[in-house]
């Protein structure tokens, strides 16, 4: 099939088959009230692929700001030993409720140990893109980390809701 209006019509794009895999996930994690950056996740998630391949992170986190003045925190997403995304928003004003927050990153592989990071983090106070790099070894597998802190000053809290992390194959 060539492609054309027609055949969108008649639903009959030709498509490459994907593989897909689960490279790990989580639930409801710990509440992290650190001013330091303290892994969200319950457990190390070992990730690893081949050139071409696609890494996706999908989270979903909360935020509570109790403290009496405008907080932010800041989220971090790591491979190996490198930090390839920092989020931090915009500050939020102090509430009683939980500010519900995502994080959505893709890590292409443009070989084993070249890999470049493209994300979007977003929550109350708006939406921010964000970019990175790494090259560390995904050719023999490294920890993937997701890390929270929040401002001194004040009661804050962050916490993961969920983590997926799938790996698309070239």
């Amino acid at each position: 099939s060539s492609g054309s209006a027609s055949d969108l019509s008649a639903g009959t794009v030709p498509t490459a088959r994907l593989s897909t895999k689960v490279l790990g996930g989580q639930d409801e994690g710990s509440i992290v009230t650190a001013t330091t950056a303290t892994s969200l996740l319950d457990s190390t998630i070992t990730v690893s692929g081949a050139a071409g391949d696609l890494i996706e992170v999908v989270a979903g986190y909360r935020f509570l700001n109790s403290s009496g003045t405008t907080k932010a925190p800041t989220i971090t997403l790591k491979l190996g030993a490198t930090t390839v995304l920092t989020y931090t928003p915009s500050a939020l004003s102090s509430s009683a409720a939980d500010r519900q927050g995502h994080l959505r990153a893709v890590i292409r592989l443009e070989s084993t140990t070249d890999q470049n990071v493209s994300g979007v983090g977003f929550i109350a106070s708006g939406t921010t893109a964000l970019t990175g790099t790494s090259t560390e070894n995904l050719g023999t597998g490294v920890a993937l980390d997701l890390t929270g802190a929040v401002q001194s000053g004040g009661s804050q809290e962050v916490q993961l809701h969920f983590l997926t992390i799938t790996r698309v194959a070239a």
